[in-house]
């Protein structure tokens, strides 16, 4: 008898001093200095777009999707590209933490 041994890892990082995670099999990169370039008349918790190897990806601000205020980018900020199959966004993030 086989058990699987895999254990389950979590990427998390800190976005207004609240804690976040993903799957590490869900988060496809992590990218810091990347310009995100405003969309008009977009929902508030769209930070905007950014180029990410090729591809325009819509950065999401977890912390304003949940209704609280929107945090301005610093030079520590970084984007979490995550993806599963053909879908993908990228959400913000003020740094990464750990991998548990």
């Amino acid at each position: 008898m086989e058990i699987n041994s895999e254990k389950l890892q979590i990427l998390t990082w800190r976005a207004n001093e609240q804690l976040y995670g993903a799957d590490i099999h869900y988060c496809y990169e992590v990218q810091s200095g990347k310009k995100v370039i405003d969309v008009p008349h977009s929902r508030n918790y769209v930070s905007g777009i950014v180029n990410l190897r090729g591809d325009v990806v819509t950065v999401i601000d977890l912390f304003a999707l949940m209704g609280q205020k929107v945090q301005d980018y610093t030079d520590k900020s970084v984007i979490i590209r995550l993806k599963f199959n053909d879908k993908q966004i990228a959400v913000k993030a003020d740094s990464i933490s750990d991998v548990v």
